[in-house]
């Protein structure tokens, strides 16, 4: 009887040892993360707008301006059988 009383107390002995044996590290950084939009958070995204602080359309953009930042592709002017047609 003496004998599975003191397995068991080493084995919660072992158990709690263990417990603190562990470590958890949480850094600061991810404690304070609170998870964006990213379609409502413009910081970082490049946002034009007019001199009254409107934001400008996709339509409205300098096309050039857009492609170069990879922001969009540069889009087809005429289509395919317009081009085919114009080659003499």
């Amino acid at each position: 009887m003496m004998k599975k009383i003191s397995e068991e107390m080493k084995e919660k002995e072992r158990l709690k040892d263990l417990a603190q044996q562990q470590r958890y590290f949480d850094t600061t950084q991810r404690s304070d993360f609170v998870k964006q939009d990213q379609y409502q958070n413009t910081i970082g995204r490049r946002v034009m707008k007019t001199q009254d602080n409107a934001n400008i359309s996709l339509n409205d953009k300098d096309e050039n301006f857009v492609v170069e930042h990879g922001t969009w592709r540069r889009l087809q002017k005429n289509d395919d059988d317009e081009l085919k047609a114009r080659i003499p």
